[in-house]
């Protein structure tokens, strides 16, 4: 069997396999109609049906641009996931010789758990440290280190949010109009830092 496509105006309008035997325009379809038809079995990927003609090339209609809903859809997925996707702060453990980059995790019950926890130490008669489970294990964090944690994680969630505000902002009006534009935006990344 060949593949052969049919190509009106420089668009791709039919593909048919064919026994090898038979010849477009001798034994099967009009010599006019035959005209337009290209053998394609050869080419990989095989052209489809919409594919562009022109000087022996055939090449894929491009993507339609997205919509402004979908781009909407993917500046908040990617928000979503930056904000729980976690956050590394770099502290040094209660009787650790040295900092070590620590991640806490963001998603909602780890954040909320954090921000409680914050919240107590910031009340009369903290203990002088947390334990605190990492995915590496637990580490003993003094209390000050851990609300400078718990502020940075916080402030840094919001950033997404503010980012993700202004990135919906502008691709109403217009402005973005690529999901790699929404992916270049101004978006805080979860970086290594000390708690003063």
């Amino acid at each position: 069997m060949n593949t052969w496509v049919h190509v009106t105006h420089g668009v791709v309008d039919e593909t048919m396999a064919l026994d090898a035997t038979v010849t477009p325009g001798v034994n099967l379809y009009t010599p006019a109609f035959a005209a337009g038809m290209v053998n394609v079995t050869a080419l990989s990927p095989q052209p489809q049906l919409g594919w562009t003609y022109a000087n022996g090339v055939f090449a894929a209609p491009a993507a339609p641009a997205p919509t402004q809903a979908q781009l909407a859809a993917y500046a908040n997925a990617k928000q979503w996931a930056l904000a729980t996707g976690g956050y590394t702060i770099t502290l040094t453990p209660v009787g650790a010789p040295a900092a070590e980059a620590f991640v806490f995790a963001t998603d909602a019950t780890s954040y909320s758990l954090m921000t409680g926890k914050a919240l107590r130490l910031q009340q009369a008669n903290p203990p002088a440290a947390t334990n605190w489970q990492f995915a590496s294990g637990f580490a003993s964090i003094a209390t000050a280190d851990f609300i400078a944690a718990a502020i940075e994680v916080a402030d840094f969630m919001q950033a997404t949010w503010n980012t993700l505000e202004t990135v919906l902002a502008t691709i109403a009006a217009g402005t973005i109009t690529t999901m790699a534009e929404v992916d270049t935006a101004a978006w805080p990344w979860s970086v290594s830092t000390t708690p003063a």
